[in-house]
């Protein structure tokens, strides 16, 4: 939401759409993570987080959060004039910008395959430990005012489609969040 609020939300529907799928791709491949061991194995979550940090599933990881992956992307759709991938891997930087703030125990390697280091934040965006708690509902209420904003000002009936169904997953996930982890 806040990568479209701030690279597409007044473009071209294509380009909306490309900044919402490169906002959202860094986090894709742990959702399917999580949902295929949770839902379809039915493991426990002490065994899932255990089976999150084995080294195979952090290059993963960590490659859709890879600065010189999306520069890299980036300059080559720059260099061959396609806009709507040079406006998506700009949102996969800003995720993966956003995110080396907010993760404390779960670092991502942002310059894999360059580098194995992690900036390892004095903030979480889930841990309470690391104002967890405060960041989250920073969070929610961020996602919130750009998305009714977004919402409110959008020229393409996809946007507000798109924008209300995001903010119905979102907080949908905040429900089960609370429902499954707290």
């Amino acid at each position: 939401m806040l990568n479209l609020g701030l690279l597409g939300w007044k473009k071209p529907p294509s380009l909306q759409l490309a900044a919402l799928a490169g906002a959202v791709l860094p986090d894709v491949p742990m959702f399917l993570f999580y949902f295929w061991k949770k839902i379809w194995r039915g493991l426990p979550e002490s065994v899932i987080w255990e089976q999150y940090f084995d080294a195979r599933w952090q290059i993963v990881f960590d490659l859709f959060h890879s600065f010189p992956v999306a520069i890299l992307g980036g300059a080559l759709s720059l260099w061959l004039k396609w806009k709507m991938l040079s406006l998506f891997f700009a949102s996969v930087a800003l995720h993966s910008l956003g995110d080396i703030f907010v993760h404390h125990d779960d670092a991502h390697r942002h310059f894999y395959p360059l580098s194995n280091w992690q900036f390892v934040s004095p903030v979480s965006y889930w841990d309470p430990h690391f104002h967890g708690d405060v960041f989250s509902l920073v969070e929610i209420l961020m996602v919130g005012m750009v998305g009714i904003w977004i919402w409110r000002g959008a020229n393409w009936v996809g946007t507000k489609i798109i924008v209300g169904s995001i903010l119905t997953m979102y907080f949908g996930y905040l429900g089960f969040v609370v429902l499954v982890w707290m």
